[in-house]
């Protein structure tokens, strides 16, 4: 609920929070209040307006991902999918470190990853969770050559 209202853009003091959650029938005390405020790792920015009010911190790159991302961009050569099916094609020697970090990020969506020496087999849970991970690794590779690329939002270069 703290994050809802601090997304508002309208939070200048804890005051002001503590009011909003009151008006949504919500009762903390002032000390709650600051302990969560403090445990969320909100911090003050300068709005539109030039007032300073709460912003949530920027989210921080998943490790995984960012490792992910890095061995794609040396690797990839190319891909192709077939319903839940994927193959993406790799320089000699890199499919299996590749094949675990698939694994890793995309455990959720994934049955299994298959591997050998220069491609992989990812077999998706289902076609659309396939489009999902082929669609966002080829995303870093767009955005790779674009003098860049992103992971939760943030550039790295």
């Amino acid at each position: 609920m703290i994050q809802e209202i601090v997304q508002t853009g309208k939070i200048r003091t804890q005051q002001d929070l503590l009011d909003e959650l009151t008006k949504r029938e919500y009762r903390f005390t002032q000390a709650t209040i600051s302990r969560d405020m403090r445990e969320l790792g909100l911090i003050k920015k300068v709005n539109a307006e030039g007032c300073w009010v709460y912003h949530l911190p920027p989210k921080k790159p998943d490790a995984g991902k960012m490792r992910l991302v890095h061995l794609l961009n040396q690797c990839f050569r190319s891909y192709r999918r077939q319903k839940e099916m994927v193959v993406i094609y790799t320089l000699p020697g890199s499919s299996p470190a590749l094949g675990n970090l698939i694994l890793e990020v995309y455990q959720e969506e994934l049955f299994t990853v298959m591997t050998n020496d220069d491609h992989l087999l990812i077999i998706a849970k289902d076609e659309e969770k396939a489009i999902y991970i082929i669609e966002e690794l080829i995303s870093f590779q767009e955005k790779r050559e674009e003098g860049g690329y992103y992971v939760a939002g943030i550039k790295h270069s």
